[in-house]
């Protein structure tokens, strides 16, 4: 249950928050569980704040600081999260469909069951993240960086991965069908063939086999 008089400070407005924060740097804010539906926090410090089942859903978060944040089971859905921290951020079970989280810091945060679908993640910073059995469909990875993230049986059918960087990416069992992977960075034959693939699926140039070439 969420601080009352945590949550009284915040709807005072991000500049009187931030100050609070600064005043108090030993504390980490209660928020989890409140009703925050299209709350204006753009630039608001929530580092290490406690978010968790919080309701989140159209908020706008723009370049907020959520970085080692508890945001797990939040609904974030159609949430503006662009430019967000959210590094080392517990985004476990989080809902985040149709969020735009457009070069977002999420480096090493933990995604594990999110979902993701339609979400805009452009641009986005997800070295070492951890989206095992997310929920990626048609989500925008283009010009991502999931560098040695874990990718274990995400679901990623018809994701925009155009540009992204996939070096040292787990993809055990990960789905990518209808899923154009031609200009993705980095992909291996060793990620192809751990991950879940079919004939719809468009692979770059240098892992085709004759087959697949010869039918273009």
């Amino acid at each position: 249950m969420a601080s009352e008089k945590h949550l009284s400070i915040l709807r005072q407005g991000v500049k009187i928050w931030n100050d609070w924060r600064d005043e108090n740097p030993d504390i980490k804010p209660d928020l989890s569980g409140a009703d925050l539906i299209g709350a204006d926090l753009g630039g608001a410090y929530l580092r290490e704040a406690d978010l968790s089942g919080a309701n989140l859903k159209a908020a706008d978060l723009r370049g907020a600081n959520l970085s080692r944040a508890d945001l797990s089971g939040t609904d974030l859905g159609w949430a503006k999260l662009s430019k967000a921290d959210l590094g080392w951020a517990d985004l476990s079970g989080a809902y985040l469909r149709k969020a735009n989280l457009s070069e977002a810091h999420l480096r090493t945060s933990d995604l594990v069951e999110a979902t993701l679908s339609k979400a805009d993640l452009s641009g986005a910073c997800l070295r070492e993240a951890n989206l095992r059995l997310s929920n990626l469909r048609e989500a925008d990875l283009s010009g991502a960086d999931l560098c040695r993230a874990d990718l274990t049986e995400a679901d990623l059918w018809k994701a925009r991965l155009d540009r992204a960087k996939l070096e040292g990416a787990i993809l055990e069992k990960a789905v990518f069908l209808q899923t154009n992977l031609t200009y993705v960075e980095n992909l291996t034959q060793e990620q192809i063939d751990s991950a879940t693939i079919d004939g719809t699926t468009q692979l770059p140039e240098h892992l085709r086999s004759p087959s697949q070439e010869e039918g273009e």
